[in-house]
């Protein structure tokens, strides 16, 4: 599409070899373009794309594997990388766990060299790969269960299919006659990499191909053969994914964000604890983040040097490893996870650890498998520490991929509203299940995350059903004005809401806590996307924004008339410590963050110039009487609106039973100013 005059970094995650994804991408960003405006073939597959001036571009991880119609691994990981050549310093590469786990194949697709036979499919497997020797999947507990996904297991499965008969009635031989490397690759990619299929999406797609590079009458079809050395080679010198991963970073900062995969949260980090500021190995930590990504981005430029000086296995009686380069651990965590052991000697590989940093979560905390959800599927807070690191260190936003979310991004704001208290914008982009009813899990949904120069955060995009998104936040919390609302959890509706809001709304809604997914406009109508999360459930309401506003507004005229309780869950904010109840998001907190400009009379907000310096003079008059704060940030004089939405809320950590004075101390702020219009229906 082209440049729509505003500067930042378009961001893009997951695409996983989705190449109509990809070009639906192309097409609807502003950032990118391809030349010509359609895509070109080069002879390797990749097309050439224009970073038009202004913009940079990350994309989050995951570039390959599970493809769309035809399969796209080729050549959206060869387009990423030729960008990346083209535009060295303002595009990044974040390396996700389905581009690490292509390490393996240098050692787990290894046989005698020359003892391929195209012709036949056979290779002379290396000692450590003969077929009874092969596991299945180490990162799975049970026993008996991986012993049923073992190439020898995987083949039974697969013959019997064949010849309609039970998978114990195949013979060893015929297990044995089946053990082509073109079938060892279609194992991987099944049980090892979670991507059935792809060897004959990489069939069609190196066919098509052919079609573009010999054109349609000299085209040659695909063969089984073509597949084997597609992928091998892809490991390489020279190699497609071999070039991602040499390219590829762990972490990125730039500006107020930090992009990686995964995230913080989850991935090897204990309930409440989180990721930032440690170090693949043996409990250390860097407290600088900024040092810390430096270190983790190092360590995994050697780990690859390490990877490609020995990319088979070899046997260590000891179990230990290399560091790989600089030294991050102190000592080495036992040379990381060993894949099996042969004669007595633990197998392993250079980059391993590397490869276990992508693959498993009991050896620590990771970055590429951090995830921001409960196990329900509902967005996770940071933890405030977290959050503080973060933001001494100039970090406000967090992009992440790696976990499906929905029709389009997902944003969270965690924490408080400005710079005097601990907060943080999470972004989460991977939408690769965005339409579970289409044939590739996407449909027809596409959306750009842009993090613009001036300091928002703009999503644009469609969702399945057509209908078209479009808003842009500010840093911080934000106003209640709209799209403002983005990032907020609506609390289960009680009482108190369904009788501010009428009985649609409860009808729509249920039991169910909700948060505000995306903003949408067409016109004059206007409308906020909700979405609760239940595993793979999904389910979404659109709603207007008076009726979002009211449901918030009931909330806080319940604590003021009579104070939390059963029937009247405390007033909504930000995702924060408050927010993660494995239960319920909206049991009564052990403290609460509240912010003045939540506080709204009818249908106005507090977001005008006025407001804000009447309500915060009042508040500063009021105080020391009334309530127990730890920070208060300095407001200019100037009554602009402009001078003091640049500025930071004051926010206040109260416990439930402070709240209503709280609340009645804004209210009597309120009441006293003349109230901004009301928003539009």
């Amino acid at each position: 599409m082209g440049s729509a005059g505003q500067g930042g970094v378009a961001f893009l995650t997951d695409v996983e070899g989705n190449w109509e994804y990809f070009k639906a991408f192309v097409d609807r960003s502003e950032a990118l373009s391809f030349v010509g405006g359609q895509p070109h073939y080069m002879q390797d597959g990749s097309v050439e794309l224009v970073l038009h001036d202004g913009w940079r571009f990350v994309h989050g991880g995951d570039a390959c594997d599970k493809g769309g119609a035809v399969g796209g691994t080729v050549r959206v990981v060869r387009t990423l990388v030729a960008l990346k050549r083209k535009y060295p310093d303002r595009v990044t590469l974040i390396l996700g766990n389905r581009d690490l786990n292509k390490m393996r194949w240098t050692a787990q697709l290894a046989f005698e060299p020359n003892s391929f036979v195209p012709e036949t499919g056979f290779a002379m497997w290396a000692e450590w790969n003969a077929l009874h020797r092969v596991d299945g999947p180490c990162w799975v507990a049970d026993a008996e269960k991986r012993a049923g996904m073992t190439p020898a297991a995987y083949y039974r499965k697969m013959i019997a299919k064949a010849k309609g008969c039970a998978a114990s009635d195949v013979s060893e031989a015929d297990v044995s006659q089946f053990d082509t490397v073109a079938n060892r690759i279609r194992w991987h990619f099944k049980e090892m990499m979670g991507a059935d299929g792809e060897f004959e999406r990489r069939r069609a797609e190196l066919t098509l191909l052919s079609e573009i590079q010999r054109g349609r009458d000299s085209a040659v079809e695909a063969t089984e053969a073509d597949v084997v050395c597609s992928t091998v080679e892809s490991v390489q010198a020279g190699g497609f994914m071999r070039e991602y991963l040499e390219l590829g970073q762990l972490a990125h900062i730039h500006a107020n964000c930090l992009y990686m995969h995964g995230g913080i949260v989850g991935g090897g980090c204990a309930e409440g604890e989180h990721a930032v500021g440690a170090l693949p190995q043996a409990d250390a930590r860097e407290d600088d983040v900024h040092e810390w990504v430096r270190r983790l981005n190092d360590w995994k430029s050697a780990q690859i040097g390490e990877w490609i000086r020995e990319p088979n296995w070899s046997g260590r009686r000891d179990g230990g490893g290399s560091s790989g380069g600089e030294s991050v651990g102190g000592g080495g965590g036992g040379g990381g996870t060993p894949w099996r052991t042969l004669d007595g000697y633990v197998l392993h590989g250079g980059g391993q650890e590397l490869q276990d940093y992508g693959l498993f979560t009991d050896n620590g905390p990771t970055v590429v498998l951090g995830r921001h959800l409960q196990k329900t599927g509902m967005p996770m807070h940071v933890p405030d520490d977290a959050m503080l690191k973060l933001n001494k260190a100039g970090i406000r936003r967090l992009i992440l991929g790696h976990t499906p979310h929905g029709t389009c991004p997902t944003i969270i704001k965690s924490g408080g509203p400005g710079m005097v208290e601990p907060g943080l914008m999470v972004v989460m982009a991977d939408t690769s299940y965005s339409d579970m009813k289409a044939a590739d899990c996407r449909g027809r949904a596409v959306s750009e995350v842009q993090l613009l120069d001036d300091g928002k955060v703009r999503v644009h995009g469609v969702l399945p059903d057509g209908k078209q998104l479009c808003y842009a936040l500010p840093d911080g919390i934000g106003a209640t004005d709209p799209p403002e609302l983005v990032g907020w959890e609506v609390p289960p509706v009680g009482p108190a809401m369904a009788s501010a809001v009428g009985p649609d709304v409860p009808e729509m809604l249920g039991k169910d806590a909700f948060f505000v997914k995306a903003f949408l406009e067409s016109g004059s109508q206007q409308s906020y996307l909700l979405q609760h999360v239940n595993g793979f459930v999904n389910k979404y309401v659109y709603l207007r924004p008076n009726e979002v506003t009211r449901m918030f507004q009931a909330q806080m005229e319940a604590l003021l008339h009579g104070g939390p309780s059963d029937d009247a869950p405390p007033v909504p904010v930000p995702y924060s410590a408050s927010s993660n109840s494995s239960n319920s998001h909206w049991k009564t907190p052990r403290r609460l963050e509240l912010s003045y400009h939540l506080i709204g009379d009818d249908e106005s907000t507090m977001w005008g110039g006025h407001h804000h310096k009447h309500a915060i003079d009042h508040l500063s008059d009021h105080a020391s009487e009334q309530l127990s704060h730890e920070t208060r940030s300095s407001y200019a004089e100037s009554s602009s609106e402009h001078s003091l939405t640049q500025l930071s809320s004051p926010v206040f950590r109260l416990g439930p039973d402070r709240v209503p004075d709280l609340l009645r101390t804004l209210s009597k702020a309120l009441s006293s100013s003349t109230p901004s219009a009301p928003q539009s229906k």
